[in-house]
């Protein structure tokens, strides 16, 4: 049986396991990749008060250097297929970047 449909197959027969398997997804992924978009609305407002950008693209090379760092390359809208460890990646950078050009 392909995992998929085993875990399919053990959340039908055990409803208990279900809500365990749906609280995993969603505080693991969904909680994870809001907060990352909450960070991402914080770093342009970062961008907006202390660089003062006269262009759009201050803010998309900001994201473009963020993404290449996480992702390896400038992907379409990569941060809605990422994983839990590139969004964590996401969350540590921003929050960096957030920081530094605070400073």
């Amino acid at each position: 049986m392909h995992p998929y449909m085993f875990i399919d197959f053990a959340m039908w027969l055990s409803p208990d396991f279900k809500v365990i398997c749906i609280e995993w997804i969603y505080d693991h992924l969904i909680d994870l990749r809001n907060q990352v978009g909450d960070e991402y609305k914080e770093l342009s407002s970062t961008i907006k008060l202390h660089l003062k950008p006269t262009n759009v693209e201050v803010y998309t090379d900001e994201i473009k250097m963020i993404n290449k760092l996480v992702f390896g390359a400038e992907l379409k809208e990569p941060r809605q297929t990422a994983n839990t460890d590139q969004l964590k990646m996401l969350q540590i950078l921003q929050k960096a970047d957030i920081k530094l050009i605070a400073e």
